[in-house]
């Protein structure tokens, strides 16, 4: 099974990070989270060195296997 999975912040310029909220952050404690089986394969995120990133997403691999 593939699936996406996206997490949304609050874009502001670097130099005032405080203020925004880091949707790449975010999605790193999603990625800490997932069970076994599930393998990240594409993650997107991201539009300038100096903005805060708004957006991203990350596409999943999720394998079952039979016992």
């Amino acid at each position: 099974m593939w699936f996406k999975l996206i997490t949304r912040g609050k874009s502001i310029h670097a130099a005032t990070p405080e203020g925004g909220e880091n949707a790449i952050a975010k999605m790193a404690e999603v990625i800490r989270a997932l069970p076994r089986g599930c393998t990240v394969t594409v993650i997107r995120g991201g539009a300038q060195t100096n903005i805060v990133p708004d957006y991203c997403e990350i596409e999943i691999d999720r394998r079952i296997h039979a016992r």
